[in-house]
């Protein structure tokens, strides 16, 4: 039996969780992020924010921030 806040967050047309990719990882002094094809690095109160252009640059970036290889 599924949980009503995870049926909400799989399901619901409203949720942010179901429109695309989001991946996020907590780092020392902040966090890293990718939702759709945007990646941002939180860094204390500075955020870099960058727009992955191809699959090729969101591998990389999967790879050597979050340990990812696909």
């Amino acid at each position: 039996c599924a949980l009503p806040i995870s049926f909400y967050c799989e399901k619901h047309p409203a949720s942010i969780f179901n429109k695309g990719n989001i991946i996020s990882l907590k780092t020392k002094t902040g966090r890293k992020t990718i939702a759709g094809m945007i990646f941002r690095v939180f860094d204390g109160d500075a955020v870099k924010v960058s727009e992955i252009s191809d699959n090729d640059m969101l591998r990389r970036i999967l790879c050597e921030h979050f340990g990812i290889k696909i």
